[in-house]
């Protein structure tokens, strides 16, 4: 059963919901799907729709909160002297790291919708991210306004894995299907990186062997 409102066609499909016109070259789906997300011009944007709308998002402020008064993350993970007296002064600020941006999370959650072949569109994305953010699956650092700038900035600061809060290898074994090469490769980079600078972590030891395993087995088929 379809609507016509003003030239608009509304297709009621139980499978996937559509909104047309007749002088559209393509209709808008409300579910995404492997055909739509297959070209980047449409990954990428989609992806970062769906950070948009977590950080827009009531239960991002609620969980910065909780990390600042419930954990008691107040200082800079960085450097430790610039500490948040007053929440008020905004001093500390959450970044997503030192191993998966939000942009990250993101992707493996999509992936992982994907290779399931669940229905879902960016608020499903979206309403999983904040989801495994208060399941505290998902690392994060607090950092001055300073360095949150500088790790946003190629040759920025390193931080090590155990600087972070949150269980990022629980998030990676729960969405182990939504790993890609990209990711892969770039879980293997940071490894390197903290294995040249001398730094000892078994935790990410055994992320990068979990990684390497998963490397063969990412498919949509």
């Amino acid at each position: 059963m379809s609507n016509n409102i003003d030239n608009i066609i509304f297709s009621k499909s139980k499978s996937n919901p559509t909104v047309d016109t007749y002088d559209a070259l393509y209709n808008l789906e409300y579910y995404r799907t492997n055909e739509y997300l297959a070209p980047l011009e449409n990954f990428v944007p989609f992806i970062k729709n769906c950070e948009s709308l977590c950080r827009k998002s009531l239960y991002y402020k609620k969980y910065i909160h909780y990390i600042k008064e419930e954990v008691g993350l107040t200082a800079c993970q960085v450097l430790g002297n610039v500490q948040e007296v007053d929440p008020s002064d905004n001093l500390i600020e959450m970044h997503h790291g030192p191993l998966l941006t939000l942009f990250d999370y993101c992707t493996i959650i999509t992936n992982y919708l994907l290779y399931n072949r669940y229905k879902f569109n960016e608020f499903t994305v979206a309403k999983m991210v904040m989801g495994e953010h208060y399941n505290n699956r998902v690392e994060v650092i607090m950092v001055c306004e300073t360095v949150h700038d500088l790790l946003h900035s190629p040759g920025g600061p390193f931080v090590e894995l155990d600087q972070g809060f949150g269980d990022v290898y629980g998030f990676l074994k729960k969405y182990k299907n939504g790993l890609d090469s990209n990711l892969i490769y770039k879980i293997n980079r940071y490894y390197d990186k903290s294995v040249n600078i001398g730094t000892q972590d078994y935790k990410l030891f055994e992320i990068n062997n979990f990684a390497n395993k998963m490397n063969d087995s990412f498919d949509f088929k």
